[in-house]
């Protein structure tokens, strides 16, 4: 990477998975101490997961989500999750209900 490559705004730093569970956490102000309370595992396991010392379990990684409110998709993989449209906000769309006929 060059300095002209930076200057020119062609540069887009890459974010590890550590990275973006590490940026959830801090957006919510926690320590990793009170952040592993709540997820309801060790501080170790926090530290090894933002510092990638070891891979995150889907259970923790879907706890991390529901703690911060980040898309687990995101978390994992940098990118929102497919099923998440466009056309209208999240949370602001109808969900289907899995019964498609409904006594009420």
């Amino acid at each position: 990477m060059t300095v002209a490559q930076i200057a020119s705004g062609g540069y887009v730093p890459e974010f590890t998975q550590g990275d973006r569970l590490r940026k959830a956490r801090e957006d919510m102000g926690l320590s990793r101490d009170d952040f592993a309370k709540l997820v309801g595992v060790s501080r170790q396991t926090i530290t090894n997961a933002e510092t990638e010392a070891h891979g995150v379990r889907r259970i923790t990684l879907n706890a991390w989500a529901s703690v911060t409110g980040a898309d687990p998709h995101w978390l994992e993989h940098g990118h929102p999750s497919p099923e998440v449209g466009h056309e209208c906000e999240i949370g602001e769309c109808a969900r289907q209900d899995s019964n498609l006929r409904p006594r009420d």
